[in-house]
């Protein structure tokens, strides 16, 4: 990089900034900041109006086509959409970080980079990393600082029985990752469930890997058949999500458009050169902030595996 262009940069990132993006802008990032996670980008994701608010939900009742008669065809005004509302409370969380000026300096002279661009970007990959890890592990009961700043998707499929919707509930059946229970675990879910999504089993690397060598040691050809370069591809017909972040010994049985990442309204973006401390470290404070939370949109079509008592 030429040191002018070098030195026009410096100057620029040793200025203090707090900005809030407009809404077009903060749903662009927040979109480009889903991206660099691993799973989040391929579950629903949902940009709130407002830090409250509820997503609208409707269900056509199965069996609905009838026989047409031409003339004799009579009209049917019976309801058959069922309207529900899945309520949502976005919680705003923020990163901060210290980067030395030096560390700035440098990185700029050796890469060539933008380094706004290149810190915004960094930050967004933990920013993401982190909403993953917190949208499958949060739990508001644990005594966890991170943990506790919202219930996650295992912690919500494990409670969505208590949930009735249409007369129905998330199934949840307690026990370990095995075969045997995954087998019993889609058999668990209604046939007009699974018709309606595509269902995938969502676990962490160990558990998976766990059902990888059970089936490995099978002394049959369906062990075998079962592997794809010696890797479990899917188990009794389905495919798996594996999600490292999860590090428990539980299942999620259920489309991954059922689960919901709900991102806030704006995003706060700020940067603090000045002031006694910034001076001492000899450093550049970051920040970003902004909103989320985490909801199943259909608790029936979901079910769990895992310890259920403590």
């Amino acid at each position: 990089m030429e040191n002018q262009a070098l030195l026009k940069q410096m100057e620029v990132i040793s200025k203090n900034q707090n900005i809030v993006l407009p809404a077009d802008d903060s749903r662009a990032f927040l979109s480009d900041l889903v991206s660099r996670a691993n799973t989040l980008p391929k579950l629903d994701t949902y940009y709130a109006k407002s830090d409250v608010g509820q997503i609208d939900a409707l269900n056509i009742a199965p069996r609905q086509l009838k026989l047409h008669q031409g003339l004799a065809t009579e009209p049917d005004f019976t309801d058959k959409v069922s309207h529900r509302s899945v309520e949502f409370i976005v919680r705003n969380l923020y990163l901060d970080t210290w980067l030395e000026r030096d560390d700035i300096y440098y990185t700029a002279l050796s890469r060539g980079q933008d380094i706004d661009q290149a810190i915004a970007q960094m930050l967004q990959q933990r920013f993401a990393a982190d909403i993953q890890d917190l949208a499958f592990n949060g739990d508001e009961a644990s005594t966890n600082n991170f943990i506790k700043m919202n219930d996650g998707f295992l912690k919500l499929a494990k409670t969505a029985a208590a949930v009735v919707e249409n007369g129905e509930t998330a199934r949840v059946i307690e026990g370990d990752v095995t075969m045997a229970k995954l087998a019993e675990l889609v058999a668990s879910v209604p046939a007009d469930q699974i018709a309606l999504g595509e269902y995938k089993f969502i676990l962490g690397r160990a558990a998976h890997l766990k059902l990888q060598a059970e089936v490995a040691n099978r002394q049959t050809f369906v062990g075998d058949n079962a592997l794809v370069q010696g890797r479990l591809e899917s188990a009794h017909g389905f495919m798996f999500e594996v999600v490292d972040h999860i590090t428990t010994d539980e299942v999620i049985f259920t489309p991954l458009n059922n689960l919901v990442t709900v991102l806030g309204r704006q995003v706060n973006l700020a940067r603090e050169t000045t002031g006694a401390t910034a001076t001492i470290k000899q450093s550049i404070l970051y920040f970003l902030l902004s909103g989320v939370d985490f909801i199943i949109r259909t608790p029936r079509a979901v079910a769990y595996l895992g310890p259920v008592t403590p």
